[in-house]
C-alpha cells in the first residue's frame, strides 16, 4: 500500500495516510464536491502531495499530481492555491521540476496530469497577471 507521509504539525512524528484511500475518495468525490475539497485543504493535503510529487515513485507522483489536479478543478481549491504567491509558486516550482525530470524518465500518464494542473492554474486571473 502507498502512503502519504504527514510530517506537518506532528512534532517530528510521521503519520502515514493511506494514499489509495485518498485517491479512492478523490475518484468519486473530488470532482464536484466543494465540501470534500475544503476538508482536504484543512488537512494539509497540498504540502503532502507536493512533497510526494518531488520525492515519490512514479506511481506515487502520479497519484499525488492527480489529487492536486482534482483540487485545482474546484474553484475553492484553485482560489486556495492562488490566494498567496507562496502557494502558487510552490505548486509551479514542483510542476516545473517534474517536467524537467520527465526528460530522464518519461511518463505520458504523469505528464497528462501535470499539463492539466498548469491549464487549470492559468484559469485564475491572479496567476496570469
Amino acid at each position: 500500500m502507498l502512503f502519504l507521509n504527514d510530517e506537518v504539525g506532528n512534532e517530528g512524528r510521521v503519520r502515514k495516510i493511506p494514499l489509495l484511500c485518498v485517491v479512492w475518495g478523490a475518484e468519486d468525490k473530488l470532482v464536484d464536491d466543494t465540501e470534500v475539497i475544503s476538508f482536504l485543504l484543512s488537512t494539509e493535503i497540498i504540502p503532502l502531495c507536493l512533497r510526494t510529487m518531488e520525492m515519490g515513485s512514479e506511481l506515487s507522483k502520479t497519484v499525488a499530481t492527480f489529487i492536486v489536479q482534482k483540487i485545482l478543478l474546484d474553484d475553492v481549491g484553485l482560489d486556495y492555491i492562488c490566494t498567496t504567491a507562496e502557494r502558487f509558486f510552490a505548486v509551479g516550482r514542483v510542476l516545473a521540476n517534474m517536467v524537467a525530470a520527465l526528460a530522464e524518465q518519461p511518463s505520458s500518464r504523469l505528464l497528462k496530469h501535470i499539463i492539466r494542473c498548469y491549464l487549470r492554474l492559468s484559469d485564475n486571473s491572479k496567476s496570469v497577471d
